[in-house]
């Protein structure tokens, strides 16, 4: 099947971390920029350690949708907390990540506490904190909309089948 549309939102911030007040305060601006957008994203964010894979950090939207609380899951990696539904998803995912330093809406299935699979769109880019080198994951939850989707193609099916139309 090919894709019917493809749904995204960018916001340019570029401005918010190139203002530099003085040289000193420039670090500590940015991180409380990056600190503020981390916790208010409504989609789940994790910081995991580059060299192990380890969570260093995850926002109030992992809690919420994951069942996980952040002192249960910091220290762990996501196969050891049991996020994957299919670990060879999660070796393709690495492998693009190894190959070319990020992967972007990359289709998921992780399972939350309760048990549930749910389908994200999920992106990684590499970045430092602290000299540590580390990436930050974000999941957007997109199991309704592929649920709709489904359903409208379904339709979609019926009435063609009905009308004798492709």
């Amino acid at each position: 099947s090919k894709p019917v549309r493809l749904i995204g939102a960018f916001v340019d911030v570029t401005d918010q971390f190139a203002v530099s007040p003085a040289a000193d305060e420039a670090p500590h601006a940015s991180e409380q920029h990056f600190l503020r957008a981390f916790q208010a994203s409504p989609d789940w964010v994790m910081i995991s350690r580059f060299v192990d894979g380890r969570l260093i950090e995850v926002n109030r939207g992992f809690e919420l949708l994951s069942g996980y609380r952040a002192q249960e899951v910091i220290g762990k990696t996501t196969l050891e907390i049991g996020l994957w539904v299919d670990e060879r998803t999660r070796e393709e995912w690495t492998a693009r990540i190894d190959e070319t330093g990020s992967a972007r809406e990359v289709e998921t299935q992780l399972r939350m506490r309760s048990g549930e699979v749910r389908v994200f769109q999920t992106s990684v880019e590499p970045i430092r904190i602290s000299e540590e080198d580390c990436l930050v994951t974000i999941c957007r939850d997109v199991t309704a909309r592929k649920s709709h989707e489904a359903l409208l193609f379904n339709i979609a099916q019926g009435v063609a089948a009905q009308t004798g139309e492709s």
